[in-house]
């Protein structure tokens, strides 16, 4: 589990900004199993320009829970996209399991990828 561990404040460090990080990495801290010292518990903040200026892209996964009009209607909806090139992501994702849907700053991304997962879409954000 330390690996697990170590991946979570690695990414934490990444992402400071979501606190869908800082809720996984409180909850796996709270386990009784994982044992850590102090000095691994501490995160540093990084500065917020140096976070949300990285060069990102947002991927959605397929899954077999949503109808192809939800997602075309998210996608919109996160994205700005018009309504032919959210068809044309979400036919994408249903034929090779994912796409990449949006792609720029880190900040944009989260924002993205937060609105995708408002309706229990799977996401994941690209460096």
């Amino acid at each position: 589990m330390k690996t697990t561990l170590s991946f979570s404040c690695a990414t934490y460090q990444l992402y400071p900004l979501n606190s869908v990080f800082r809720r996984a990495h409180a909850m796996l801290l709270s386990q009784p199993w994982i044992s850590v010292s102090p000095a691994e518990t501490e995160l540093p903040i990084l500065e917020e320009d140096v976070v949300t200026h990285l060069s990102s892209r947002v991927i959605l996964f397929n899954d077999e829970w949503h109808t192809f009009d939800e997602v075309i209607e998210q996608i919109i909806k996160a994205t700005g996209c018009s309504y032919e090139r959210a068809e044309s992501l979400t036919w994408e994702v249903h034929n090779t399991g994912k796409a990449m849907v949006y792609e720029g700053d880190l900040s944009d991304c989260l924002r993205v990828s937060s609105i995708l997962e408002e309706i229990k879409l799977r996401t994941q954000i690209e460096c």
